[in-house]
């Protein structure tokens, strides 16, 4: 995205109301635009407003990452610092899209893709392995805020699922199909036959 283009749609029409951008984009909701109008009004300048706004695009705690890759992030270039703001802004507005069309991120970490032809969900193992791994590990670990583990353990040592002592406790953390065994059907109706919905959702 050219320099212009990234100018306008970050810079503010004139006399207008409400706040309004050059350029809009449906990325740059309306209350950016008003906590950029005032910034304005409070008497920073422009330059001023569009850092303030980089900071709001970091999660709390967390450190500003150059765009460019530079070591110190005081000598990217102001291109580029607006080139990082609107790949934040992208992102969060590409979320909430996939969020609307029932694809929930809140709740699921992964959304398998649909089949072209038959519609129904499905997923390569060549694609998802290593990320299936690292949640895996996550769920072990204490997982989502509300996973009880209590409730894995209650389904490993029940016949119905094929849930074993290896790979609940993670001893082969490198087995995919151990991971495979923590989400797997018998273990998401294993909960919730026994009133786990919750932790059914978080698992499913």
């Amino acid at each position: 995205m050219g320099y212009s283009k990234l100018l306008s749609m970050l810079t503010l029409r004139e006399l207008s109301n409400p706040p309004a951008a050059v350029t809009s984009h449906p990325a740059i909701t309306s209350d950016i635009l008003k906590q950029l109008s005032l910034w304005q009004e409070s008497g920073l300048s422009q330059w001023q407003c569009i850092e303030k706004l980089r900071l709001q695009t970091v999660p709390v705690g967390y450190t500003q990452h150059a765009w460019n890759g530079v070591s110190d992030i005081a000598l990217e270039t102001k291109t580029d610092c607006r080139r990082s703001i609107m790949a934040q802004l992208l992102f969060r507005h590409n979320i909430l899209q996939l969020e609307q069309e029932g694809r929930n991120f809140r709740i699921y970490a992964y959304v398998p893709e649909l089949d072209p032809i038959s519609r129904l969900p499905f997923h390569e193992r060549k694609d998802h392995n290593h990320v299936l791994k690292r949640i895996a590990c996550h769920t072990r670990s204490g997982g989502p805020a509300g996973l009880h583990l209590e409730c894995l353990e209650e389904a490993m040592k029940s016949p119905e699922t094929c849930l074993t002592h290896t790979a609940l406790t993670g001893l082969r953390k490198q087995d995919v199909g151990d991971a495979e065994r923590i989400f797997s059907k018998s273990v998401v109706k294993f909960l919730c036959d026994n009133g786990y919905i919750q932790e059914a959702m978080q698992v499913h």
